[in-house]
């Protein structure tokens, strides 16, 4: 099973049921005077866009729909190290859920690092759409568990500054709807 980092605000959300929804940025820059086409193939997403240099361009979306994701998350093992799992059974604590306290005491693991035993959320993609930015409305912010647009305009800049998917570059994204397993 494949994971998909999440943020801590994401996993609390996820946890509180308030997020239905993930949006993450499509790497490639598009020209949005050209067309864009939504193919789907063997359960995945493709878009075909001609780019800014006129030539034609496959872009495949990473996830596929009705397949299961486990949610990566800031972790660690507590009482040992993740290798010495199998052995122990220690616990293992979530970042999201310590206290600030605890939080900058630890030594915690990314959540790129994470593996399939550790996770505690199982996902599965229902639908997939490639939208601009700018076109995610009020409620689709909420689904993202957020409070509205603005507070998603705001994480999503916190997330992707510098990165060149920032809000006021409106890039295109995947925006997945899931369920939670």
């Amino acid at each position: 099973m494949t994971g998909i980092p999440f943020t801590e605000r994401e996993v609390t959300e996820l946890r509180l049921g308030t997020m239905t929804r993930f949006s993450r940025p499509i790497p490639v820059y598009v020209d949005p005077s050209k067309g864009v086409i939504n193919v789907f193939v063997d359960g995945k997403y493709v878009w075909k866009i001609t780019n800014a240099m006129g030539h034609d361009v496959i872009i495949q979306c990473p996830y596929k729909v009705f397949t299961k994701y486990f949610v990566k998350e800031t972790w660690r093992v507590r009482g040992g190290k993740e290798y010495e799992y199998q052995k122990h059974q220690p616990s293992v604590v979530y970042e999201e859920t310590e206290t600030p306290q605890d939080r900058f005491q630890q030594e915690w693991n990314t959540a790129l690092s994470m593996k399939f035993w550790a996770s505690r959320f199982q996902l599965e993609i229902q639908a997939i759409y490639a939208i601009r930015l700018h076109n995610i409305t009020s409620g689709q912010a909420k689904e993202h568990g957020c409070y509205g647009l603005q507070e998603f305009r705001d994480e999503w800049d916190c997330r992707y500054k510098g990165k060149g998917a920032e809000w006021k570059n409106n890039p295109f994204v995947w925006m997945n709807t899931f369920k939670v397993l």
